[in-house]
């Protein structure tokens, strides 16, 4: 989710370091630092993002917010300083702070908005994080990040009333609906599209129309994504689990495993395996792996 509103006056100030073109520095250097986040699971993750954090936040020093008088231009240096910081793996007071004082300054910041939701989220803020959403929502109604994001948030809201719950997935599956209408070639939103049916089948009636519904939306993302999504090959493992498909289950478990050893799908793709083998065992009584499935879907922001 990138500022789309460029500052077109005062190309220069005094640090000889013209607004736009630092801002575009800092942009693609947040677009490495996604790419890290989405693709690399080794072991020195957490460092590589804190490295490439460090970095960001040193060449937004450059641009001190201080003494920047310009409303859009503050804005802007503070919701790339409050997005950067919310990439570290636990919750940022900072980055609550800067991206609050970025929709402050400037209520439209649909971006700053939506950002700032996750950083509700991370924090465990739900209803905190699903304002904000509507929030982004209502200054630009069809901005992708921020209807799949509040998709996502729809479906963790903690209701005890199971009209009122199913509501909420109906929402979602529209929400997410609508994020893949926005852009057809959008591997991410057809993503959160089957993770919605998927959530609804487990958490509601469970419709076989359901499954069928996510798994064409995982292939759609599968075909479409630029770097493999291991939650996509974990989720989708669930799904043929569930259906008994043992093969194409374990398949996609050992798949989420190359990428994102962290997950351990490993060990379901071996327990599947197992259960299956001494299914089969003559002398032994059938064993029905369905009936030990537990199921959890993976989903990051």
């Amino acid at each position: 989710m990138e500022g789309k509103s460029e500052e077109t006056q005062g190309k220069s100030n005094c640090f000889n370091n013209p607004l736009p073109d630092m801002r575009e520095a800092v942009k693609a250097q947040i677009a490495v630092l996604d790419k890290v986040h989405r693709t690399y699971f080794e072991g020195d993750r957490q460092k590589q993002l804190k490295t490439k954090i460090d970095e960001i936040t040193a060449l937004l020093d450059t641009r001190p917010i201080e003494l920047v008088a310009n409303k859009r231009e503050k804005a802007d240096l503070l919701y790339l300083r409050g997005r950067a910081l919310d990439y570290l793996p636990e919750y940022s007071k900072s980055a609550e702070e800067y991206l609050s004082k970025a929709v402050k300054l400037l209520p439209g910041f649909f971006e700053a908005w939506d950002a700032l939701g996750h950083v509700y989220w991370k924090k465990r803020d739900i209803a905190g994080a699903r304002k904000c959403f509507e929030g982004s929502l209502e200054q630009n109604p069809l901005f992708p990040d921020a209807l799949r994001h509040l998709s996502m948030v729809l479906r963790q809201l903690d209701d005890s009333n199971p009209e009122s719950k199913k509501e909420n997935f109906r929402q979602s599956i529209a929400l997410a609906n609508k994020a893949v209408l926005q852009n057809l070639a959008d591997s991410e939103s057809w993503y959160v599209l089957g993770n919605a049916y998927l959530t609804n089948f487990f958490t509601n009636d469970q419709k076989a129309e359901d499954l069928n519904s996510a798994l064409k939306a995982y292939k759609q993302a599968e075909q479409l994504q630029k770097e493999p999504n291991p939650d996509l090959y974990y989720n989708r493992g669930q799904i043929y689990e569930h259906l008994e498909k043992y093969n194409e289950a374990i398949q996609d478990f050992n798949r989420a495993h190359e990428i994102d050893p962290t997950l351990q799908a490993d060990k379901k793709a071996s327990k599947i395996a197992d259960l299956v083998a001494k299914a089969s065992e003559p002398p032994k009584p059938r064993i029905n792996p369905k009936s030990l499935l537990k199921f959890k879907t993976k989903q990051r922001f």
